[in-house]
């Protein structure tokens, strides 16, 4: 089974408080599902996102965290995820400590996939930062397997990479959040194009298959043993 994306959303908050919810949809009967956040903010003094729980109130389900940026220039990205997320409108909870909480221009998207290995629903994280209109990361994936970018910019996105599909856009004043996928190959080199050069930071990585990769096939041969 491949992996294939079902739907995203998105959240935009002008400033940032310790707990910041929004309402998402993770639809019913989804098959092996894993639920991905981006989280893009322009920091405002020191703070970092120790949690975030989907189905606030009710089921209660911690994400892990899957990769986190360190702060470019004002910049920091970090993405999230959580295996067979509970079905339903439900609420998303970011929360939020440091030395000051009043950032300002914080974005999430939200993307959700079927076909997810449950086990190890990913593989081959990686980060990068630049000042540039051009940027780009290699994720080592492999076939049946999907690869996830999210990409936060200080100035707007122009363009999404040949063979990527944008799955979320959102912002607030100049600044860009977006993410996007590639189906899996050897390596895949995920990129965008920002309409004036400035600083980004990026994130990619590598969402399993059920059975994908890891799965081997094995032919069994007679073997003939005489006087037998």
């Amino acid at each position: 089974m491949a992996v294939a994306f079902d739907s995203a959303s998105t959240a935009t908050l002008a400033l940032m408080i310790a707990n910041w919810d929004s309402i998402h949809t993770v639809p019913a009967s989804l098959s092996n599902s894993c639920l991905f956040v981006g989280v893009h903010w322009d920091l405002g003094g020191a703070e970092d996102v120790t949690a975030i729980t989907w189905d606030q109130g009710g089921t209660n389900q911690a994400l892990t965290l899957v990769r986190a940026h360190p702060t470019a220039g004002d910049l920091k990205s970090e993405l999230w995820r959580l295996v067979a997320p509970t079905a339903g409108t439900l609420l998303l909870r970011v929360t939020s400590s440091g030395t000051d909480i009043n950032s300002k221009d914080i974005t999430a998207g939200l993307t959700i996939f079927t076909g997810v290995d449950q086990t190890t629903p990913t593989s081959g994280a990686a980060d990068a930062e630049g000042t540039s209109t051009t940027p780009t990361i290699d994720i080592t994936s492999a076939s049946g397997d999907m690869v996830l970018d999210c990409l936060s910019a200080g100035e707007a996105d122009a363009g999404t990479g040949a063979g990527q599909t944008q799955r979320y856009q959102t912002g607030i004043g100049s600044k860009d959040s977006k993410g996007s996928t590639e189906p899996g190959a050897g390596t895949v080199t995920m990129s965008h194009t920002i309409a004036l050069s400035a600083i980004w930071t990026m994130i990619g990585v590598n969402i399993k298959a059920v059975g994908g990769a890891a799965a081997q096939q094995f032919l069994l041969t007679p073997v003939r043993h005489d006087g037998i």
